[in-house]
């Protein structure tokens, strides 16, 4: 941790108001974006091999209590590559339902079980929790007092993550440059944390 000592962490974690969050400086993803938009540029990419890579999904918010959108966006991503597949676009999804059952590569996420309940809506194969990590959960075992990302990001990185996008309608065709970077830290976020978590053991 950068502004504080191991030590001090369960005293900053109850200390980190809104406020302190706020005047940290933002963090954003800076590498690469590559949006999978159809089958044929699905078929193209070159899914990444890392172990470990950052996970997240998004869906268009409904504010109407019965109804309940399917699944708009999943992302990938390793240190420097983002890969946001529009689901909308892709007919032919087995490709990354498979790569997100491959139990060699971890991914990385924060309150998985809501995002794999969603994907195996639209999944032909049952996604298996085995091959992810929540943050959340290891937040809760390490008894932090808010496991969103927002305060991770601050707790862990001492940096602040911009969510105003989150709202945004994901279903929209094409997502905005501001939807693809918003999209693009969440997932790379996860990663960048989770080895934070690593290195501090």
């Amino acid at each position: 941790m950068t502004l504080i000592s191991q030590l001090q962490a369960d005293n900053y974690s109850n200390l980190l108001s809104t406020e302190d969050i706020n005047n940290l400086e933002v963090i954003s993803f800076e590498g690469e974006i590559l949006y999978i938009d159809s089958d044929e540029k699905l078929k193209e990419i070159k899914l990444p091999e890392d172990k470990l890579v950052g996970f997240d999904t998004e869906t268009k918010p409904s504010f109407k209590k019965k109804i309940k959108n399917h699944l708009s966006l999943i992302q990938i991503a390793t240190e420097n590559k983002a890969f946001l597949f529009h689901l909308k676009q892709i007919k032919d999804k087995s490709i990354i339902f498979e790569y997100l059952n491959n139990p060699e590569i971890t991914k990385i996420g924060a309150g998985i079980a809501d995002d794999i309940k969603k994907i195996n809506e639209l999944s032909n194969i049952e996604i298996l929790k085995n091959s992810f990590m929540d943050l959340q959960f290891i937040a809760k075992q390490m008894n932090l007092p808010r496991t969103n990302l927002r305060f991770l990001s601050a707790y862990f990185l001492n940096k602040r993550i911009i969510k105003s996008s989150q709202t945004s309608n994901w279903d929209k065709y094409p997502l905005t440059p501001k939807q693809m970077l918003y999209a693009a830290t969440d997932a790379w976020i996860c990663l960048k944390i989770y080895k934070k978590i690593l290195k501090n053991k």
